[in-house]
């Protein structure tokens, strides 16, 4: 649902940006400065209590990228709101939001590919002639054929195969 959510926001940033390039508006350069730094600190404190245990689960992987983007996000406002206040460089807005809206679909598409395999139950990424070569070194196996694997979640990979023995005494 997050990785869902986060393309749609990047679908929205990217209407408004283009709404923008149209008719650029007037900026508040200072209000836009105070409200990236407060999500600067806000998001990079999240990012840094997530970023140990994001490798380990997909939920907090969402979670922490979403962070991540947001904390990106942050950066790149704070960067618009200084060429604006400095420069006057109007255009420079629209340019950081379609990036970061690029940036989310980027990272979101790769999450998403991951969910999509768990939840198709997809085969796991195995080195499956390994496999194979490890099954039949077992004293008593004569043949191994039918092998399916599949995961449930990061972690759990389950595995089925018809495994042919020898006549044992």
């Amino acid at each position: 649902v997050n990785s869902i959510a986060l393309l749609g926001i990047a679908v929205f940033l990217i209407f408004e940006a283009v709404s923008r390039w149209r008719s650029p508006e007037t900026i508040n350069s200072t209000l836009m400065l105070v409200v990236a730094f407060i999500g600067l600190v806000a998001n990079l404190l999240g990012v840094f209590l997530l970023e140990r245990d994001s490798h380990r689960s997909l939920n907090i992987k969402s979670s922490y990228l979403h962070l991540l983007s947001d904390t990106i996000s942050s950066v790149g406002v704070l960067l618009g709101g200084l060429a604006i206040r400095f420069w006057n460089v109007v255009w420079v807005d629209p340019l950081i939001t379609m990036l970061i809206a690029v940036y989310i679909i980027i990272q979101t598409g790769r999450m998403l590919r991951d969910i999509v395999s768990i939840l198709m139950q997809t085969a796991a990424n195995l080195d499956y002639d390994k496999l194979r070569r490890d099954i039949l070194a077992i004293d008593h196996v004569r043949g191994l054929h039918h092998i399916h694997t599949w995961m449930i979640n990061e972690e759990t990979i389950f595995f089925e195969a018809h495994v042919q023995m020898e006549d044992m005494p």
